[in-house]
């Protein structure tokens, strides 16, 4: 599991550097000029996304090992999510900010969840 987040945190940070570094380089050159405003918004949305991709990552680990504390938190991180979205929508970044943080959350919830989990499974005997 370690070797999986590090993968994927090593994937996304290079995706947010890159994201970062030449974000109208990249819109450019895919989806063109009609979306070049978008461009300052390209980091932020990297960020986010590489923190739905680790929560993924452990939702699905908790499942495969059928650990089901991790329930309560997700529900109610898609719940302040919902919440967020539907009150702090007035521009992208905003929208973009609520995902960011509440994955964000969910990401270092989730981690603590592992390693408790870690910890009881390794000192069985």
């Amino acid at each position: 599991m370690r070797k999986a987040l590090l993968f994927t945190g090593g994937a996304g940070l290079l995706a947010i550097l890159l994201y970062v570094a030449i974000p109208e380089f990249l819109i450019r050159v895919f989806y063109g000029e009609a979306y070049i405003a978008s461009a300052g918004l390209l980091g932020y949305m990297a960020i986010a996304m590489t923190l739905y991709a680790l929560v993924n990552l452990l939702v699905t680990y908790f499942i495969s090992i059928k650990e089901w504390s991790f329930l309560g938190i997700l529900i109610v991180s898609v719940l302040v999510q919902t919440l967020g979205i539907v009150y702090y929508h007035q521009s992208l970044l905003q929208i973009i900010t609520v995902l960011g943080a509440t994955q964000g959350a969910l990401t270092i919830a989730l981690c603590f969840i592992a390693f408790k989990h870690y910890r009881r499974s390794s000192f069985r005997v």
